[in-house]
C-alpha cells in the first residue's frame, strides 16, 4: 500500500495540517499574552486607591514610636480581607518594621 504522503494531495493535506496547528499555537500565545496584560491592568484599576486607603487605616498605629503589635494586628486584619496582598511597614531609614508575610515577627 502506498504512503499517503507520496501523493500530491497527501503532501498538501499534511502541509495544511501543520500550518493550521502552527496558526492555532500562535493565536493561543497571543490570546494568553493579551489576557495577562488585561488581568494586570484590571488589577491596577481595582486597587488604584489602595495605598491611600491603607495609609489612612494604618495612621493610628504609626507615629513617632510605631506600635508594632497594633501594626501586626491591623496588617493581619487587612490580609484577612485580601490574602493576595503583601504589605510591609518601613521606618524612616527603609528597614522593615513588620510585614503581612510574617505577622508573628
Amino acid at each position: 500500500m502506498r504512503s499517503p504522503l507520496r501523493s500530491l494531495y497527501g503532501r498538501i493535506s499534511a502541509l495544511y495540517l501543520v500550518l493550521a496547528l502552527a496558526l492555532c499555537l500562535l493565536c493561543a500565545g497571543i490570546i494568553l499574552r493579551y489576557f495577562t496584560l488585561f488581568a494586570d491592568e484590571l488589577d491596577q484599576k481595582l486597587n488604584r486607591d489602595l495605598a491611600s486607603n491603607l495609609a489612612a487605616e494604618l495612621a493610628p498605629s504609626l507615629g513617632a514610636a510605631p506600635d508594632e503589635p497594633a501594626l501586626r494586628l491591623t496588617l493581619a486584619q487587612i490580609v484577612t480581607h485580601n490574602p493576595a496582598l503583601e504589605l510591609y511597614v518601613l521606618d524612616a531609614e527603609g528597614r522593615v518594621l513588620t510585614s503581612s508575610i510574617d505577622p508573628a515577627k
